[in-house]
């Protein structure tokens, strides 16, 4: 069990680092590596989909998957974007320290 703090702790020093320089969807893009968002959503889709049963009866499927790997174009390759967001965040980390 996670204590609260300890939780805010954990997302503070790790994805909330992220999500500073890049939003949940960029993050999975590039949590997909050079297949993007939709290697990401084939590898780790299943298990997402699996945590949505509170949520009602939303799917994973076919449409979902292809509207979310389209709106996936941030005008950069994953390489670029990797780059951009690494060196933003030694930046933030950086700026924390001050």
């Amino acid at each position: 069990m996670v204590t609260e703090e300890e939780l805010d702790e954990i997302v503070t020093s790790s994805i909330g680092l992220r999500w500073a320089v890049a939003g949940p969807f960029r993050s999975f893009h590039l949590g997909g590596g050079p297949g993007g968002l939709p290697a990401f959503l084939e590898h780790l889709g299943p298990a997402l989909e699996a945590q949505w049963c509170d949520l009602g009866t939303p799917k994973l499927g076919e449409k979902t998957v292809q509207l979310l790997s389209e709106q996936a174009r941030f005008g950069a390759t994953i390489q670029e974007m990797q780059t951009a967001r690494d060196a933003a965040q030694i930046k933030i980390m950086r700026a924390l320290e001050e």
